[in-house]
């Protein structure tokens, strides 16, 4: 069984170096991620006690695989399973590249899936910030944490409710049913005014109610809305 695997790969002028073990005493899958000789993110897999020592070698090599081909780029050529988690942080997109700007200079390539790898495992923007920075030295981590939390500082502000171009898809079904070849301009104009305001859907929701033509259309298209599941 192999109880651990070391790799290094170059890319560019940095060099990076996984390690990759299995923890007996936690159940955990866990590789660590070097770049330039210092450590950088650590990242983890917990699998079941039942398997076989052939098993946890077999998911041990799967999870290192998935690692070095996150890290270049690819998709993984070994699906690895994970167990479902109960997460609710999502990263607006227009900060996406914001926040792998600032991270860049500590992670080089492997910014994009670690962030990947954190938001999905974050129930909040807090938690997000905290598992980006926990293993970096503790100066840098201080300073990005700051910058992170002023950035992110939007997102608590509208409820951490973003607007992607699936939710305008939804709205404006439901939008289509009142306002005809008017929704979309219905939307564009309570989007604007909502974005001023900076609060949450039920907010949304609100101001774009304001639009309709009596108090019965407003409180079925109220309704309407507030029964979407985002």
């Amino acid at each position: 069984m192999a109880s651990s695997i070391n790799q290094d790969i170059r890319v560019g002028r940095s060099v990076y170096h996984l390690q990759t073990e299995f923890y007996h005493s936690s159940g955990k899958i866990v590789t660590v991620i070097f770049k330039d000789g210092a450590s950088v993110k650590r990242l983890e897999r917990s699998i079941s006690l039942s398997l076989t020592d052939e098993e946890i070698d077999e998911e041990l090599k799967r999870f290192h695989q998935s690692v070095v081909d996150r890290l270049l780029g690819r998709k993984p050529s070994i699906p690895v399973s994970s167990p479902p988690k109960e997460v609710s942080f999502k990263l607006p997109e227009e900060l996406h590249e914001e926040v792998l700007r600032l991270l860049a200079p500590h992670f080089g390539i492997a910014t994009n899936f670690i962030v990947e790898e954190v938001v999905s495992n974050s129930r909040s923007a807090d938690e997000f910030v905290q598992k980006i920075t926990e293993d970096l030295d503790e100066k840098v981590a201080r300073d990005l944490r700051e910058k992170l939390k002023a950035l992110l500082s939007a997102l608590s502000s509208t409820g951490g409710f973003t607007v992607t171009p699936e939710i305008e898809d939804a709205i404006l079904s439901v939008l289509r049913d009142f306002f005809g070849i008017m929704a979309y301009p219905v939307l564009e104009d309570s989007l604007e005014e909502w974005r001023k305001e900076k609060g949450g859907y039920k907010e949304l929701v609100e101001i774009i109610c304001s639009h309709a033509h009596s108090e019965n259309e407003s409180l079925e298209l109220k309704k309407r809305l507030l029964s979407l599941e985002f």
